[in-house]
């Protein structure tokens, strides 16, 4: 998510707002989680609408890669890849402006 963005927890693809049963603890999990994994900081909101709670998670844009449990991962397609030795030099120089 380098160029940054929202995330919404307990809401469907239509918008239609399902509500969280532990929206609480999440508020408290979530950011803990990311900053562990990727190493990032995060802002984790606690919305209400019909009187049902949901989560807005912010993301800025980070101007580099960034890696989930030490790992950098690719996304072609469908697909997702880890990306390792020679494949992951060029990614992160590419990222740079380097060849």
């Amino acid at each position: 998510m380098r160029k940054g963005g929202k995330i919404y927890i307990g809401i469907t693809d239509k918008g239609e707002v399902k509500g969280l049963s532990d929206a609480k603890k999440l508020l408290e999990d979530i950011p803990n989680k990311v900053k562990n994994h990727m190493a990032i900081l995060v802002d984790v909101n606690l919305k209400t609408k019909a009187q049902k709670s949901y989560i807005e998670i912010i993301v800025e844009p980070y101007p580099n890669p960034i890696s989930f449990g030490g790992e950098y991962h690719y996304r072609s397609g469908s697909t997702k890849q880890i990306l390792r030795g020679a494949a992951l030099d060029k990614f992160l120089l590419k990222k740079q402006g380097k060849r």
